[in-house]
């Protein structure tokens, strides 16, 4: 039997954005998928969940994941009463609310100054842990396959574009190839912070382009190619100025009362960018993967 918690996974709101925020076309509806609805507060709520339904772990196993923070709040909320030690790798620029939203359900933090990716997967090796690798196990691809991409397309059926991010590539990849098959009309594109690889990656399919910029819209962007981002599900991709991303998220929170987080307001601002594009009848969805709480001193907000 499934948990209260999990019972609440999926199944987020959708609204459509103000015409004043997204380009003032009115030939074109944008709408965003609300993922900060699920019990963690992120879209990575799918993701954990579908992840520990797939994986046979015993309890009282150590996990350790290597995170920016949204994954790793999840695990800890679904996974910290079952097993034994929850250890998550993080940047020391994670935000302070998404530590804490960890510490505070039992999770260890591990802050990391390099290569957070490769810590957790040494650390996990020295000991004997499980380690959950979401940048690069197909299972984060699968998992929005099989509920964000049908989700949106029962909400949306006459859908023209969908808007994402990628950090570790699963939720646009997976979507992506969603609507390959569903529905193959439909444009799906990346919304890239300028100072993150994988733009110039979808240009040129160089995978070794020197990127040493640090745009700070956590969740989004990296600067290398995960084992999770097909770039052959993605059709174009957009470059967008983390300024942009910031100010935008703050005008969705402060004058909209929608909680847009950081790569929520990349997003938004990539989708700004299509509609002014627009000349036909338009309809665009896009994801919020997480809320404004997660970034209240960052955006200014408090």
């Amino acid at each position: 039997m499934k948990s209260i918690l999990e019972n609440r996974v999926g199944n987020t709101p959708l609204v459509r954005l103000p015409d004043s925020v997204v380009g003032n076309n009115h030939l074109v509806n944008v709408f965003a998928k609300l993922e900060y609805f699920n019990p963690s507060g992120s879209i990575k709520d799918r993701l954990i969940n579908y992840w520990l339904s797939k994986k046979e772990i015993p309890p009282g196993t150590d996990i350790v994941l290597a995170s920016s923070g949204n994954s790793a709040a999840s695990l800890a909320m679904f996974a910290c009463k079952t097993y034994s030690k929850i250890h998550i790798f993080t940047p020391k620029s994670t935000s302070l609310q998404k530590l804490g939203i960890c510490k505070a359900y039992g999770a260890l933090i591990h802050l990391c100054e390099g290569d957070y990716e490769q810590d957790a997967a040494d650390y996990a090796s020295e000991h004997g842990y499980v380690l959950f690798d979401q940048y690069n196990d197909i299972l984060n691809v699968e998992t929005y396959l099989n509920t964000l991409g049908p989700e949106i397309h029962n909400d949306v059926p006459d859908i023209d574009y969908f808007v994402g991010t990628a950090s570790t590539g699963g939720t646009i990849s997976g979507v992506g190839q969603y609507f390959k098959s569903a529905k193959p009309n439909t444009q799906i594109v990346l919304a890239d912070p300028i100072g993150s690889i994988l733009h110039e990656y979808m240009q040129s399919g160089n995978i070794d382009v020197e990127i040493s910029a640090k745009h700070g819209v956590e969740g989004a962007g990296k600067n290398k190619v995960t084992g999770c981002f097909l770039r052959e599900y993605i059709d174009a991709s957009i470059p967008i100025a983390a300024d942009d991303a910031f100010e935008m998220a703050r005008t969705l929170s402060k004058e909209h009362r929608i909680a847009a987080g950081l790569s929520s307001g990349l997003i938004a601002a990539a989708c700004k960018q299509i509609s002014r594009q627009c000349t036909t009848p338009t309809n665009i969805v896009c994801v919020f993967p997480d809320s404004s709480a997660r970034y209240v001193d960052r955006l200014g907000l408090s």
